[in-house]
């Protein structure tokens, strides 16, 4: 027996094709709104991330000497990289619009600092960006619902 390994990306181009028993298995190994590109309903847990992606979950356990913040960057690349379905943005494309999920940080004794994480600035000719584009979504739906569903993950990346 021979095993056949498949990208996401690969999975969504064949699928439209696909009949019978292809057609079955790839919809049951990334999800049929995954397939047809509605998905979002798909994804719940990280480990729905690692299936979607075709990754193996222990490239995406902990590692001797990563931090907490370290992590959590490797696990919101895939994040976005999932819900980008598989697209790489172009951080020099000015009309491709970029969103990147956006959390209030309450003070409290987990997280000392709530306001010392704020940034106020004023320029006449100033440019900045705050998040990287590898960390940026496509649509501000994903976004949202990646900001919502992995929160953790988030508070981990920018708090932790």
């Amino acid at each position: 027996m021979q095993t056949l390994e498949i990208t996401s990306e690969k999975a969504k181009q064949l699928y439209p094709d696909a009949e019978g028993d292809f057609k079955e298995m790839l919809e049951e190994k990334f999800g049929k709104k995954f397939l047809s590109g509605k998905f979002i309903d798909d994804i719940e847990t990280f480990d729905d991330i690692i299936r979607l992606a075709g990754v193996h979950p222990d490239d995406y356990r902990p590692r001797n000497d990563e931090t907490v913040d370290e992590l959590a960057y490797r696990h919101a690349k895939l994040i976005a990289k999932v819900y980008n379905r598989g697209s790489v943005l172009d951080a020099g494309n000015t009309e491709q619009y970029k969103y990147f999920p956006w959390h209030v940080i309450t003070k409290d004794k987990s997280k000392p600092s709530g306001f010392g994480l704020s940034y106020h600035g004023y320029d006449g000719w100033h440019t900045h960006s705050d998040v990287g584009v590898r960390l940026c979504f496509l649509r501000s739906e994903d976004a949202i619902d990646a900001g919502k569903k992995f929160i953790e993950i988030y508070e981990n990346l920018k708090v932790r």
